[in-house]
């Protein structure tokens, strides 16, 4: 007798053998577009929980009052600015320009965004050119002991050294 399971997320019912993703202790998804969703949900949610990290340790509070709460929600849905953003942006911010912290407000999120974003991509762009140049070194390096002769091998000139019994 054949088993049926019902989509967590899209409800459609599949046979069990049908399942892209089946955890008997947890819930059936019927394709990887309908997985992909709990994992992008989830992601989200890990992402806010790292804002929520920073603001805490920047406004030295237990927990993000209303007001920055209402804040995050609305940068992030007027203004499309991520969680993962935000929290870069509040790294820039209080962190790197060392900016006084008001008392419970978010309001040099957007007003920094900009900025942010130049900062973190001259970093981008220095960390590639430094991983170039080490790339290139190494190269050079592995080019130069091609090249370089092998002494341990000796050479048709090598000098050799003179025993005193051959002289004598």
């Amino acid at each position: 007798m054949r088993t049926m399971r019902i989509c967590k997320k899209c409800g459609k019912t599949v046979d069990e053998h049908h399942f892209y993703y089946y955890d008997p202790d947890k819930e059936s998804y019927c394709s990887r577009e309908c997985f992909q969703v709990v994992i992008d949900r989830l992601k989200e949610v890990q992402t806010r929980q790292r804002l929520y990290n920073i603001i805490r340790d920047i406004f030295n509070v237990s927990f993000p009052t209303s007001r920055m709460l209402a804040e995050i929600k609305r940068y992030k849905e007027q203004q499309g600015i991520s969680y993962t953003q935000q929290a870069l942006i509040l790294n820039y911010v209080y962190n790197v320009k060392q900016k006084e912290r008001p008392w419970e407000s978010l309001y040099l999120i957007p007003q920094y965004k900009d900025e942010a974003a130049e900062y973190y991509q001259e970093i981008k762009v220095r960390t590639a050119e430094a991983e170039h140049a080490k790339e290139r070194d190494d190269e050079m390096r592995a080019a130069a002991q091609q090249v370089r002769p092998n002494y341990d091998q000796g050479r048709v000139n090598a000098v050799k050294p003179i025993k005193l019994e051959d002289i004598l």
